[in-house]
């Protein structure tokens, strides 16, 4: 059974009172004319009508209306030219319902984005969650275990065994925590600015107590408007690089300096550096020649590090760049433009290893 929507009765019944109206008042059919159409207007904007009913409703009153206009301009109460008043009033009434029709439909796509967005949110922190439970209590206890083996009297083969079992296990818990820092900065985030030496420094000096290197921070670039967490994470990851190709003696340089209308910041060693076909590689992808993979060298890992980087940077507007350090190591930075020309978008998923 058909239900007529919200307000479309009431309406009916003003309506047709405003046709009775300039039916009842020859020469002042004006203000019950445009009454009529006001109460459409008010009427479809607090409850938008389906189309159908709002052509019909538009058709109607415009036929009813005209009628009257018609009859008074036969009889010589009105000029001719009031009739004109039909179409025109007809055609305001149909964009005036496009335009609220269209704009209900756009909110309600905004909506579902939104809603499907907070879905995905919820997913990661589930994954979050599961990842802390399923996988970091197991590698705990299993590293709980290895330390009392390793305190037993056993030959020189198998601690050099146990030496292996940790250095894999330590390599579990870094995928782990990358995988997890891939889900966090995956979200929208709104930028900011800020102070990219400040930021600087609290990485250099959070590193500073977990990992022995010599420490120097060169920072000179001021502030600029992109997500702190995110600038955070790619500072993070470098690092993690940085100490995967160097010793305790090596020197780990964070830097940060402006160049023209750009800001360049990451991190310098003094290591072995980076194969010259994986330093191409980067270079090239920042170009957006990335089809390839890129090449493997004796330390890369679990190639979610670089790539993820290389995803911060594009939602930024910017890119990655890596060459020889001058310390001869590698030197791998973000170069972001100046200024919030380039809004910090979602980041797609990261699919491709790329470091």
């Amino acid at each position: 059974m058909w239900r007529p929507p919200a307000l479309f009765l009431p309406w009916c019944g003003f309506a047709a009172l405003c046709c009775l109206l300039m039916a009842l008042s020859p020469g002042e059919e004006t203000i019950p004319l445009h009454l009529g159409w006001i109460s459409l207007c008010v009427s479809y904007g607090f409850a938008l009508w389906p189309p159908t009913v709002t052509v019909l409703s538009i058709t109607g009153y415009a036929l009813a209306s005209g009628a009257v206009l018609t009859m008074r301009a036969a009889d010589g109460v009105l000029g001719w030219q009031e009739t004109a008043e039909i179409p025109l009033m007809s055609v305001m009434a149909l964009v005036m319902a496009w335009h609220v029709h269209r704009r209900v439909q756009s909110m309600r796509h905004v909506r579902a984005l939104a809603d499907a967005e907070k879905a995905r949110h919820e997913e990661r922190e589930r994954v979050s969650r599961m990842y802390s439970h399923e996988m970091r209590t197991p590698l705990t206890i299993a590293r709980g275990y290895l330390s009392l083996l390793q305190a037993e009297r056993l030959s020189s083969d198998q601690h050099e065994d146990l030496i292996v079992i940790d250095d894999e296990l330590g390599t579990l818990e870094r995928v782990g925590d990358r995988l997890v820092r891939m889900l966090a900065v995956t979200d929208y985030q709104h930028p900011e600015p800020i102070d990219v030496d400040e930021l600087l420094d609290e990485v250099g000096r959070r590193w500073g107590t977990v990992a022995t290197r010599r420490w120097v921070v060169d920072a000179s670039a001021g502030h600029l408007t992109c997500s702190r967490e995110r600038l955070r994470m790619c500072l993070d990851t470098l690092v993690e690089n940085a100490l995967r190709y160097t010793d305790e003696d090596d020197t780990v340089r964070l830097f940060a300096y402006r160049a023209d209308a750009e800001v360049v910041l990451g991190v310098a060693d003094s290591g072995p550096g980076l194969a010259p076909d994986l330093l191409d590689g980067v270079n090239r992808r920042a170009t957006g020649c990335d089809a390839e993979p890129l090449a493997e060298d004796a330390r890369r890992q679990t190639g979610l590090g670089l790539e993820l980087v290389r995803q911060v940077a594009r939602s930024q507007g910017g890119a990655v760049r890596a060459r020889v350090a001058p310390e001869g190591g590698a030197w791998v930075a973000l170069v972001l433009p100046v200024g919030d020309r380039h809004p910090t978008a979602p980041i797609e998923e990261v699919t491709t290893p790329a470091g």
